[in-house]
This record gives C-alpha cells, structure tokens and sequence, in this order.
C-alpha cells in the first residue's frame, strides 16, 4: 500500500499513465472506427434452383445461380471496378432463403483497381429440391 501511495505521488508516475490512457483511448477509437463508413450499396435479386439437373443461367441484371444438385454448387463472376481516389472494402450481405447458400469475405480493392470475384453458392447437406432466392447486397466501404 504504501508503494502506491509513494507512486501516486511520483508526478513522472502521474504523467506515465495519463499518456497511457491517452494512447489507448486514441487507439480505442481508430479500431471503433476501422469499418469506416459507406459509400453505397447495392441490391440484386438472387436465386438458385436445388433439382434433377444442372443448367446455368446468363442474366445480366440478377445474380441467377442456375440449377444445382443436391449438395452441388454453382459459380457467378463479377468485374468490380473501383472508381473513387481511395481504396475500398467490399462486403457481401445476403438475406433470404439464399442466405443459407451464400458466403464471401470482404474483399480489398486499391484504387483504380480492376477486380474479377467469384461467387459460389453451395447446396447444404441435406437440401431439399426447390428454388431458394433472395438478395445479395455489395456494400462499399472507404478502407
């Protein structure tokens, strides 16, 4: 006790942990803010048919898996261009039946960069045959 109180009177002491508590509050805040904030988002229709037969699907304006198999899986690729003086972050949220399907991480993109993504979709164990939609949002973030 008496070493506390010896150090709670040391001024050097005093200064040592207000810089401290400064540094981690200023970093606290950096990482509150590292997912930045958005820039735009956009929402397109999605949907995978689970049947007897593979087709595939070319619509240009609805990410369209096509038909799968049970337990199959189905690719799309997108161009992603970025366009603003900044790099960003890409995320991909999707809602619906779809969503069980669907999963992709968040992409990096640098500026001016052209980036060619895949995105899958993949039958869980145990689906049963039908049409499972949905939306998938791309969401842009500045990184």
């Amino acid at each position: 006790m008496q070493v506390l109180v010896k150090r709670l009177k040391d001024k050097n002491f005093i200064n040592y942990v207000l810089i401290l508590l400064l540094v981690l509050l200023m970093a606290a805040s950096y990482l509150g803010y590292s997912d930045n904030q958005e820039i735009q988002e956009n929402k397109y229709y999605a949907e995978v048919e689970v049947g007897e037969i593979v087709g595939f699907d070319v619509n240009n304006s609805a990410l369209i898996f096509g038909s799968i198999l049970p337990k199959g899986s189905a690719s799309r690729r997108i161009t992603l261009e970025n366009t603003y003086d900044f790099d960003i972050v890409v995320k991909f949220l999707a809602e619906g039946d779809i969503s069980d399907f669907f999963f992709k991480e968040n992409i990096l993109i640098r500026k001016g960069a052209v980036e060619k993504i895949g995105l899958n979709v993949l039958a869980p164990k145990g689906t049963e045959k039908g049409i499972y939609s949905g939306n998938i949002s791309i969401v842009i973030y500045k990184y």
